[in-house]
């Protein structure tokens, strides 16, 4: 999602391409939000995506969720998101990750956001659109942890990460580990740690 044009794109129950996130980008430019199983699919032959090999298909059991938020010099915000769904899903299922204000969201008034954990749980509240309400006077950091606390009415495992519109980020998570890097200007070296403590004098 591009916070300045708040263009978002995505795809979900894609086969046979190798990075689904680079179709998800070029769908920014189109005027569907969203596609799935066979129109992705061809919709990332129509663009060229690269395919996936037979070596490059995680084995069952291997599937995670990366996220990524960012903000330019100028001030411009984006967030993107790659899954490979849970283990044993049902055929068809699409979780979090490519749905407006639940896996992610980004807006240059107010920040970006992008999670991981259990889809349907993080779906069924709605947690990035909540932190991109709750960033505007809460800040990053509340706004993540205020997330992850609305939880309790969904249940489920989740982590947040955000930026807010100046820059400051925030992390939250109610899992064993949430594994995070952070790179920025001011910092000599990026940043990593699989818990949200382990970056804790790195954020406000």
């Amino acid at each position: 999602m591009d916070g300045h044009t708040l263009a978002i794109g995505g795809v979900g129950a894609i086969r046979e391409v190798r990075h689904p996130v680079s179709v998800a980008r070029a769908m920014l430019d189109e005027t569907p939000i969203l596609l799935v199983g066979e129109g992705a699919r061809q919709f990332a032959t129509h663009i060229g995506a690269e395919p996936a090999d037979a070596g490059s298909i995680p084995s069952p059991g291997g599937c995670d969720t990366v996220g990524c938020i960012a903000r330019d010099q100028a001030g411009h915000v984006a967030a993107a998101g790659s899954t490979g769904g849970l283990e044993g899903k049902m055929v068809g299922r699409v979780g979090d990750t490519p749905l407006p204000g639940c896996g992610l969201y980004a807006d240059d008034r107010a920040g970006a956001t992008a999670l991981s954990g259990e889809g349907e749980s993080i779906a069924r509240g709605m947690l990035a659109a909540h932190i991109l309400f709750a960033l505007p006077g809460n800040g990053a950091l509340a706004a993540a942890q205020m997330a992850i606390t609305r939880l309790e009415r969904t249940g489920g495992e989740a982590g947040a990460i955000v930026l807010d519109s100046d820059g400051g980020f925030g992390i939250a998570h109610n899992s064993a580990q949430f594994s995070v890097a952070v790179a920025a200007d001011w910092l000599d070296a990026p940043r990593a740690g699989t818990h949200a403590d382990d970056l804790r004098e790195w954020y406000t």
